[in-house]
């Protein structure tokens, strides 16, 4: 690539009077400490800031005093080089005094010549990044050494540009961080909103105009009840309440789950991931949360509702807890097997599962665990058959919007990062901002930084000769 008038290809080496990074104090003696010094650790670099209030890591004024190479300075800028590589930050005063370790990199440069902020945005860049990246070394662990960092090359512009590049560079990454968290707030929303969604379709008022537009023309639930009946041979005990003191309309009301579906977890056979290697095929093997693999045969064959029986799941709903399976299949232990009387639809059951909170019917807090027993005590708000299909219209159609909504936010989100990597390269290509012809050049900046280090040493070996 030319470089623009004025600007000069450099590495950090050159521009840098120190490179290091810090060490554990106990491989020398020293014990953490609830209070005193900060030591900052990667996982203290939160968004560009050192975040001292997750610093749960101290030492004393003496391994601070010990650990004098790694004692942090204003400007310092934090980058690291271990674990997860690449977060950065600029050490400020508030975050002093301060310590760090070895998974981090201190770079510390004469700020007379240079703009902290744009040897910031420099390792923030992706061109360095995936420099980075391809250095990257280390078994269970990346990591990038001090010398990749000391032979890092980059273009360097005069120092009036630099201020003027950061200048427009925060100018913009605001701009476009605004519309980031407008985006997000939106995707929050997205999720509240199916919650609602649900929540108001389990109450019956979702469904409420088109109860009132088909009134008369719909069967009552008791006739379901018989149908459940019929099909299940046992008797259905209705009830208008539960406790989970929801109003339901009167054309509705409350059973256990186990009164209406079948149950076939004695159907269900467990392989472990060692024997299913030899058993690999088309046919999808459920596990608690979905499809864990594939194996050569089923052992079900239909359509039918899976609910989670163990795992952290049950409480964390980080994944529906609640699906459909359908055609052939097989399914381990560690999910309910269902399926329901009175052609009640699974959908039905299947939302209003993943609806609710099942805390009530979960034993067990190191390994929560749904047993069948409590599965089957669960209330399910049972509505006439035609306004259970209504129901799963109207909450599919409002899922497709929501989902429509997500993927539109998403494409937004990385069009951002398109946009952000975008100014950084014409930053770097001299386009972002006009050049002034009576900038110094940045030659004359590392003239200067040569000569300052070159007297730092002189006064180093003078002060070692004493």
């Amino acid at each position: 690539m030319t470089l623009p008038k004025g600007w000069v290809e450099t590495k950090f080496d050159t521009i840098s009077f120190l490179i290091t990074k810090g060490s554990t104090p106990t491989t020398y003696g020293y014990n953490y400490l609830k209070e005193g010094i900060n030591f900052v650790k990667v996982e203290n670099i939160i968004n560009d800031q050192i975040n001292i209030h997750s610093i749960n890591k101290f030492i004393s004024k003496e391994a601070n005093e010990f650990l004098k190479r790694s004692q942090l300075k204003e400007k310092d800028i934090l980058f690291s080089i271990a674990g997860t590589i690449g977060r950065t930050t600029i050490v400020k005063k508030e975050n002093l005094p301060a310590n760090t370790n070895q998974a981090i990199a201190i770079i510390r440069c004469p700020w007379q010549y240079l703009n902290f902020k744009f040897i910031k945005i420099i390792l923030d860049s992706p061109i360095l990044f995936n420099s980075f990246s391809q250095n990257r070394r280390g078994v269970g662990m990346d990591n990038v050494s001090l010398g990749d960092i000391r032979e890092m090359v980059f273009p360097l512009p005069p120092l009036n540009e630099q201020k003027r590049i950061v200048s427009k560079i925060e100018e913009l990454f605001s701009k476009l961080d605004n519309v980031r968290d407008t985006l997000q707030k939106v995707k929050l929303q997205l999720v509240q909103y199916r919650q609602s969604l649900l929540k108001s379709a389990f109450e019956g008022k979702l469904t409420e105009e088109w109860r009132e537009t088909n009134q008369g023309k719909i069967k009552p639930v008791s006739k379901l009840c018989e149908m459940i009946e019929e099909d299940s041979k046992s008797q259905v005990t209705p009830t208008n309440f539960s406790e989970t003191e929801v109003s339901l309309p009167d054309t509705w009301c409350w059973i256990k789950l186990g009164e209406i579906t079948d149950n076939h977890d004695g159907e269900r056979i467990p392989v472990n991931a060692k024997n299913r290697e030899s058993m690999k095929g088309k046919y999808p093997y459920y596990g608690a949360s979905g499809i864990i693999d594939y194996v050569n045969k089923p052992i079900f064959n239909g359509k039918y509702l899976l609910i989670g029986e163990d795992g952290a799941n049950l409480i964390s709903r980080s994944v529906p807890l609640a699906f459909i399976a359908e055609g052939k299949f097989w399914v381990n232990n560690h999910a309910h097997i269902l399926t329901t009387w009175g052609d009640i639809p699974l959908e039905f059951l299947s939302n209003y599962i993943n609806s609710v909170r099942l805390t009530k019917w979960i034993t067990g807090t190191a390994q929560p665990k749904l047993n069948q027993n409590n599965l089957k005590k669960i209330p399910v708000p049972v509505s006439p058959l035609e306004e259970q299909r209504e129901i799963i219209l109207q909450i599919e159609q409002g899922f497709s919007l929501i989902k429509n909504t997500e993927n539109i936010t998403n494409t937004m989100l990385k069009q951002l990062d398109t946009l952000r990597s975008s100014i950084l390269k014409q930053a770097f290509e001299g386009k972002l901002v006009p050049q002034d012809p009576n900038d110094e050049p940045a030659e004359k900046l590392l003239e200067r930084i040569k000569e300052q280090k070159q007297s730092q040493q002189t006064k180093a070996k003078s002060r070692g000769k004493k």
